[in-house]
């Protein structure tokens, strides 16, 4: 199980009962997760029970930010144990305690498919956009879309409904379905296919989502990730559709959090 951590202490107890609880079942489970430098004690949580990857000191755009973070702890797994199945999980919310240890058998059974290289969560609706590419649909330049449309606020709700809200629920389905890319707060990787992969661009600066930089890689042969509709997490309310009250509401918060330094 890999993750990054900063500032998640409110959420890595409920992820370490989970692991726990797998273990219990019989699980052999690795932990690593890479630390950012927390103002919290998420480091200390971690110190405890998990492999500690320093990622402190990065800098840049957040695309870069983290791709190179996330990089490191690639690298760190490999340097060590290899595992049959990695876990690759966001830490800021209780996406781990939805993964039953009955998922991950399921996701290892799907991962023999010849044609498969990982399986992704589902949400209702389906959030993650940024990591999301099909045949037929990418988000490739959403990030770059984002950037442009928060620059002009007093439109920028109206640009979500339109250009994200939208595409977030129409990705929300009851079957499974074939990506290029999917991640969704949760996948399941064959550990020797992470394990030959990177999340840094070939071409320098990042430009899309770390996790569609790495899927791209294992794609190129064809092969294809399974959003996985019996594996259902949250969605962040921080990244769907929400009242205009409340979406000002974050807003303000968010715009006070970056006065005060937090």
């Amino acid at each position: 199980m890999l993750g990054l951590a900063r500032n998640c202490a409110s959420h890595l107890p409920e992820a370490f009962d989970t692991i726990a609880d797998w273990r219990v079942r019989g699980a052999t489970v690795r932990v690593i997760i890479g630390e950012d430098g927390s103002t919290d004690n998420t480091r200390e949580l971690v110190r405890e029970h998990a492999e500690l990857v320093d990622t402190r000191g990065g800098s840049g755009p957040r695309l870069e930010r983290m791709a190179r973070a996330r990089q490191k702890v690639l690298e760190h797994y490999t340097a060590g144990e290899r595992t049959d199945v990695v876990l690759v999980v966001d830490l800021d919310g209780s996406f781990l305690s939805a993964i039953e240890l009955d998922a991950i058998v399921r996701a290892r059974d799907h991962l023999e498919q010849p044609g498969l290289f990982g399986v992704s969560a589902t949400s209702h609706p389906y959030y993650d956009l940024l990591a999301f590419e099909s045949d037929t649909v990418s988000f490739a330049q959403l990030s770059e879309e984002m950037a442009a449309a928060q620059r002009r606020p007093l439109t920028y709700r109206r640009f979500l409904e339109r250009r994200v809200y939208t595409a977030q629920h129409e990705l929300d389905r009851s079957d499974d379905h074939l990506c290029i890319s999917a991640f969704n707060g949760a996948c399941f990787y064959r550990g020797s296919d992470y394990a030959a992969a990177t999340y840094l661009s070939e071409h320098g600066a990042a430009s899309v989502c770390e996790h569609m930089t790495l899927n791209r890689q294992l794609a190129a042969d064809g092969r294809r990730i399974l959003v996985d509709h019996a594996l259902v997490v949250s969605a962040p309310v921080e990244h769907v559709r929400s009242t205009a009250l409340r979406f000002y509401a974050r807003a303000a918060r968010r715009g006070i959090g970056r006065l005060s330094g937090r």
